[in-house]
């Protein structure tokens, strides 16, 4: 517990964050014909305030409803109004005597569930290297780059209700008539919100320790989840990025922008990076290495641009990508208290080759007034063919054992639309 409860003193403030960065790049003829180049640096980020102010605001501040009997009825002997059917007493004296209120609430547990930060949190960080080239073809430019980045120290809240013999969950098996007759280590990566206490017989007697050890997974005095921050998340990226580009300008009839991204995206963390909260298990690497969730195997985005007759100017962007990678739920027979398996990381694709496509289009012409402003109209139409684009959950496109890997029920947001408008410039 020491680890992780503040005294106001032992949680210093990091004063190593020494980020240097260094570019280099050699022209090889001294035209900018052939330029190669190169960087390293070192990148610090910030533990989110939101985990912060998550510990402050569980632990300080919770509800607890009391349901109180209906007039002229009468509560159950030890009722504390967690329920109808378990409703409290109420007393008069409650309206000027809060303690007695309190009372009645404190009989619950305290309910609620506990979110603590380790004092020794490491700030999270990524090393960050590039080398590439540029070439010139006449008037297009074109470049070659390899990215690669490692990240250290990702940090988030993990499960941390472990029973008295340090399991997580626990698998428990019982004769015909119902009595527990042992039960066997569950493992960690599990969705887990029901946190089981004790055993019981099915006559309700309790089960001993030499029977099953695995019981009172809650913290004392109170009813939800502990979670424990872990700070041991690590991320590796690769990438290669091509780009090709003639730039269009006032002199030109046409010019275009192409860039493909391929991508290798890899995360011990089996969970969304922006979250705060890992809720399948009790260790961030609990499912291995997998792709980061939400990151497509590769992004393709063209541009261009032409100069038609009478001044008008005609555009699109065309963007392709293979959909972003998402987790797999498996709702199979689960250990007591978990609903499910829940690799959140990028377990799974798309199932199609392009996942994501949309072209985007603009016709505009400008207008010279006779006092020497312009008046620019225009008219876009966004997502013109109306491509049909999907998000990708892991509750859905990734459920079961063999997924469908399709979206049937989240649609990405971006039907087609139409906009116009008009600038002045002056």
């Amino acid at each position: 517990p020491e680890d992780f409860i503040s005294t106001g003193n032992n949680r210093d403030p990091f004063y190593g964050a020494f980020a240097p960065r260094l570019g280099l790049s050699y022209d090889l003829n001294g035209d900018r014909d052939t330029v190669f180049f190169g960087g390293a640096g070192r990148y610090y980020d910030r533990n989110l305030f939101i985990q912060g102010a998550i510990e402050t605001i569980t632990n300080e501040n919770y509800i607890t409803p009391v349901i109180f009997c209906p007039p002229g009825t009468t509560a159950a002997p030890g009722a504390n109004g967690t329920s109808t059917a378990n409703c409290a007493q109420f007393d008069p004296a409650m309206l000027s005597n809060p303690e007695l209120l309190r009372a009645v609430a404190t009989s619950q547990g305290l309910g609620n569930s506990v979110f603590v930060l380790n004092n020794k949190m490491k700030t999270p960080f990524s090393d960050q290297f590039d080398i590439g080239v540029r070439k010139r073809f006449g008037q297009i430019q074109t470049s070659l780059t390899f990215s690669h980045i490692r990240s250290h120290h990702i940090s988030m809240f993990a499960r941390a209700n472990f029973f008295e013999n340090g399991w997580y969950t626990r698998f428990v098996t019982r004769e015909a008539n119902g009595n527990v007759t042992g039960c066997t280590n569950g493992g960690d990566a599990w969705i887990q919100d029901v946190i089981p206490g004790g055993l019981t017989n099915h006559e309700g007697t309790p089960v001993p320790a030499s029977i099953c050890a695995a019981q009172n997974g809650l913290l004392a005095g109170f009813t939800g989840k502990l979670n424990r921050m872990r700070n041991n998340g690590k991320a590796n990226y690769n990438a290669i990025y091509i780009t090709a580009e003639k730039p269009f300008t006032d002199a030109s009839t046409w010019g275009f922008t192409t860039a493909l991204t391929l991508q290798r995206a890899r995360s011990n963390v089996a969970q969304e990076l922006n979250s705060d909260e890992f809720y399948n298990g009790v260790s961030l690497d609990d499912y291995g290495w997998n792709n980061v969730n939400g990151v497509p195997k590769w992004n393709w985005v063209t541009s261009a641009n032409y100069r038609a007759p009478y001044g008008f100017i005609l555009s699109g962007i065309l963007t392709l990508n293979s959909g972003p990678s998402f987790g797999n739920i498996r709702f199979i027979p689960a250990p007591d208290g978990a609903c499910c398996y829940g690799n959140m990381g990028g377990a799974l694709w798309p199932k199609y080759d392009i996942g994501y496509k949309r072209l985007d289009l603009r016709v505009a012409k400008t207008f010279k007034t006779p006092w020497g402003h312009e008046i620019s109209a225009d008219f876009e139409v966004f997502n013109a063919f109306n491509w049909l684009n999907r998000s990708y959950s892991a509750w859905t496109a990734g459920s079961g054992i063999d997924p469908p890997r399709t979206e049937k029920s989240q649609i990405g947001g971006d039907a087609r639309a139409f906009q116009a408008g008009l600038r002045y410039k002056f």
